[in-house]
């Protein structure tokens, strides 16, 4: 009797998920207490204490933060030889066409650090944030310049949620924050760093394959071919892969951007988009000709 089976099953899975939400209230305490736990831990440790070192040390400094979006251009990169910058991911496949390379570079994809640890490490000597969780058990060097950031939490949005009391780190010594793009956790460090002014360049807001709030598993996802999601998309990383697109819900990433712009303000510290094109209109636009002649 086929109908009276999958009725036993049904009523059985409304059983199993009527006994979940006082088992996820029990333990929530503990899965918290245990964040909680490792961040103090990390706070203490030489890790957390080298990461105090970088505690204002550009205050009052003007800096720029460099996206991979497809208007990127070596010509751009150029212009900022002599500038504070920030770079992520995958920026040094545009190394063999510039002289340009970041002050600082970030990477917190699981994916991006797995697969280019080799690229990372060898980038150059300038100083390097990773993911604590997986970064540390590819080990490093003095002379690879990395230092490991713990996070706290997951930045995370419903589709009926449109709360804007998600807020950034003010102690990245204690951790950092999950947010929906790496461009948000540079300008968390940047903040951290003193800077009081922070231009965007290269962060077209624009994706290949899009979601929506459910992400890729469960959500509808658009794909548009006229854009390229990445500068890089298309190349190989370090092991011979062709690099794909990744899938980013825009609406998600735009209030990860209204919350860094909302962050920076209340500390008096100005975001400026001076990328050429792109979606991106939670900030001020600038020419970034005239930024860079203005100096």
């Amino acid at each position: 009797m086929p109908g009276k089976t999958n009725n036993n099953i049904f009523t059985l899975r409304r059983e199993i998920l009527g006994v979940l939400p006082p088992v996820r209230l029990i333990a929530k305490p503990f899965i918290q207490g245990k964040r909680w736990w490792r961040i103090l831990q990390y706070q203490h440790s030489g890790e957390g204490k080298l990461i105090q070192g970088f505690k204002d040390i550009h205050r009052g400094e003007r800096c720029f933060v460099i996206g991979n979006g497809p208007s990127l251009t070596p010509q751009d990169l150029d212009k900022l030889k002599d500038e504070i910058t920030f770079g992520s991911n995958r920026i040094f496949c545009i190394y063999p066409q510039t002289q340009w390379r970041p002050t600082y570079y970030c990477s917190f994809d699981d994916r991006c650090v797995s697969q280019e640890i080799g690229r990372i490490k060898a980038g150059g000597s300038y100083d390097k944030f990773l993911n604590y969780d997986p970064g540390i058990k590819y080990g490093r060097s003095p002379e690879d310049h990395i230092y490991y950031l713990v996070f706290n939490g997951k930045f995370h949005v419903r589709p009926d949620e449109t709360r804007m009391d998600y807020t950034l780190s003010d102690d990245i010594a204690k951790y950092a924050t999950w947010v929906p793009s790496v461009t948000i956790n540079a300008i968390e460090i940047a903040i951290y760093m003193g800077f009081t002014e922070i231009y965007l360049l290269g962060i077209d807001h624009q994706y290949m394959i899009q979601s929506d709030h459910k992400g890729k598993a469960h959500g509808a996802l658009y794909r548009n071919e006229t854009v390229q999601s990445s500068y890089f998309a298309g190349m190989n990383d370090e092991k011979g892969n062709v690099i794909t697109s990744s899938v980013y819900d825009p609406d998600v990433a735009t209030l990860g951007y209204k919350v860094a712009k909302r962050f920076a303000e209340r500390r008096n510290v100005h975001i400026y988009n001076a990328t050429r094109g792109g979606k991106l209109e939670v900030f001020e636009r600038v020419d970034f000709d005239n930024v860079i002649a203005a100096k």
